[in-house]
């Protein structure tokens, strides 16, 4: 892998305005994610800033991962791409948690677009067959194609 290979990102945004408690469950959430393991590209971060639409704040978490957009997914083995995979996984088993202790929704991005949300402590279809079927599939893939 090339030491310019582009990062991607994978941001779980709070659907509306947080209250105090939610972004003090998403700060101690990544705190906590900090410790688990040990992180590719460093471990998820709590943001809290202003944005969106009438000036409503974003909070949530940001995890970064290499991209795997061709060309550049050609050049990650697979250990890289089954790591990113654990971290996304632990993220949003992490989110999800949140979302059914606190009664909040969630969207996730990866990159600039929408890719599902969390809901009711519930990953949607378009997370666990798009994004994270998309991802072992491709992993799968390419673990078949370099044997």
């Amino acid at each position: 892998m090339r030491e310019e290979h582009p990062i991607d990102s994978l941001v779980v945004v709070v659907e509306g305005e947080a209250s105090d408690a939610v972004k003090a469950a998403l700060r101690s959430s990544a705190d906590e994610l900090a410790g688990r393991r040990s992180w590719l590209l460093g471990p998820p971060e709590f943001c809290d800033e202003p944005g969106g639409v009438v000036g409503a704040r974003i909070s949530g978490l940001a995890l970064y991962v290499h991209s795997t957009l061709p060309p550049w997914g050609e050049e990650l083995d697979g250990q890289v791409r089954r790591a990113h995979l654990e971290e996304v996984n632990e993220v949003m088993g992490e989110v999800g948690r949140i979302s059914e202790r606190r009664n909040v929704s969630f969207d996730v991005y990866f990159g600039p677009e929408l890719v599902g949300s969390v809901e009711d402590g519930r990953v949607d279809d378009s997370l666990l067959i798009g994004l994270v079927g998309g991802w072992e599939a491709a992993i799968d893939g390419s673990e078949g194609h370099s044997s």
